[in-house]
């Protein structure tokens, strides 16, 4: 199942979760806590545990781990 809001599809699914980011421009910081992304929105912050980058293309990031939070720089936040 995935939820749709703004540029941005949660995907849960049994013991993990993963976070596909449409809209991307690129790679700011990646950890295992913390990825931010460029997007048309602003900056990205997903916040979790176990964090990784599973794949990346010129639009699409693929973010998996324990997610968190999904903040934009702004103050537009993604649960």
């Amino acid at each position: 199942p995935y939820r749709r809001q703004r540029q941005m599809c949660i995907r849960d699914s049994v013991g993990q979760s993963a976070a596909l980011v449409e809209g991307q421009h690129g790679v700011i910081e990646l950890t295992e806590s913390r990825v931010r992304l460029r997007t048309g929105r602003g900056v990205l912050s997903v916040l979790g545990e176990g964090l990784r980058l599973r794949e990346l293309s010129v639009d699409a990031a693929l973010i998996e781990g324990h997610v968190l939070t999904a903040t934009y720089a702004g103050g537009g936040r993604t649960p």
